[in-house]
């Protein structure tokens, strides 16, 4: 009979097992391999349930390049991963969107059944999906601009860029019932200043300060331009 193994020997073994390379990529990267749909869940888990994980997989997408080619050949491959690094983040925020829409979409779904109307829906779906991909690239810009002036920055815009949409999955949480607006704004906003905190090598502090700035400047400028207009020359 072969013996037991004791509970130091399994805790050995457990923390013998390989992790992941920090920046070796989430799921949906590699998505060509195990598939679009099973990326997009795992990723979205991933993000949810264990962000500080996620992030230190999630790779910044500035790579820098140390060969004997001309100068010429690295900055038009640089370009061409900084595409890929974009193209990745549009994608899995646009998968997000549609997944949202649709689950938003079903009450209104359900009224259109009893009263057709062809038109009023996919002008709604399309005008929220619209608003979801342009509002993660003004915000991502705000957020980056104050990182910048708080000295935060370890990586170029696109980095930020990556961290907001690979954080959209969030917005899930919203739609829950009751708690759900409640829970997305201090759950996203923990999940979305962890990847900041991961990604862009940046302390806790400027990181929260950066996030509460690019919310609630443009925030306030949007009421102070509705109540007191007067107050902004118009």
């Amino acid at each position: 009979m072969s013996e037991q193994d004791s509970p130091s020997q399994d805790s050995s073994r457990a923390s013998e097992r390989p992790r992941p390379e920090p920046g070796s990529g989430v799921p949906w990267e590699h998505r060509k391999e195990i598939g679009r749909a099973r990326a997009l869940v795992e990723t979205i888990t991933l993000s949810l349930v264990n962000p500080t994980q996620f992030f230190r997989r999630l790779s910044p997408g500035g790579a820098e390049f140390r060969s004997s080619r001309p100068c010429g050949a690295l900055r038009d491959e640089a370009a061409e991963l900084g595409r890929l690094a974009v193209a990745d983040a549009f994608l899995y925020c646009l998968a997000v969107a549609l997944v949202i829409d649709v689950i938003s979409s079903i009450p209104m779904i359900c009224a259109l059944a009893v009263q057709p109307d062809v038109v009023l829906l996919p002008v709604m779906i399309g005008g929220m999906l619209l608003l979801q991909l342009i509002a993660p690239m003004v915000f991502a810009a705000l957020l980056h601009f104050f990182l910048k002036v708080l000295k935060g920055a370890s990586h170029p815009l696109l980095a930020t860029y990556r961290i907001v949409c690979f954080s959209s999955a969030a917005m899930l949480i919203a739609l829950l019932p009751f708690v759900g607006q409640l829970l997305f704004l201090l759950w996203g906003g923990l999940v979305l200043t962890t990847g900041i905190v991961s990604v862009q090598r940046v302390g806790w502090g400027k990181a929260i300060a950066a996030v509460v700035l690019a919310t609630v400047v443009p925030l306030g400028y949007l009421l102070l331009r509705m109540f007191f207009p007067s107050l902004l020359g118009w």
